[in-house]
């Protein structure tokens, strides 16, 4: 990914990364589009060493697709053990049905 880091850019992603460095740690990040919101989380959670991810939604999805999304990641985040890797959950405005 090509990104121009700035003062207020970096800023941002140590804020974030402390954020998500908490347990149970979670943000909601407010701004215009094109502000950068979902690349400084990537970011952040690659400088984490978090996995990443966040829905696909299509014309037909449904609840049960959500439901099937949300119990793959507690799959691969390995929720039942004690080491779990950590994950980031993306869930941007335009995911909101």
């Amino acid at each position: 990914m090509n990104i121009v880091l700035f003062k207020d850019a970096i800023i941002h992603v140590t804020k974030i990364i402390r954020i998500l460095n908490l347990k149970r740690g979670h943000a909601m990040l407010v701004g215009v589009g094109g502000s950068g919101r979902h690349s400084l989380s990537r970011l952040s959670a690659y400088m984490s060493t978090m996995m990443c991810d966040q829905l696909e939604i299509r014309k037909d999805f449904t609840l049960k697709d959500f439901r099937t999304k949300l119990r793959e990641m507690y799959e691969r985040v390995g929720f039942r053990d004690k080491e779990a890797r950590p994950m980031c959950f993306l869930f941007a405005d335009n995911d909101v049905i």
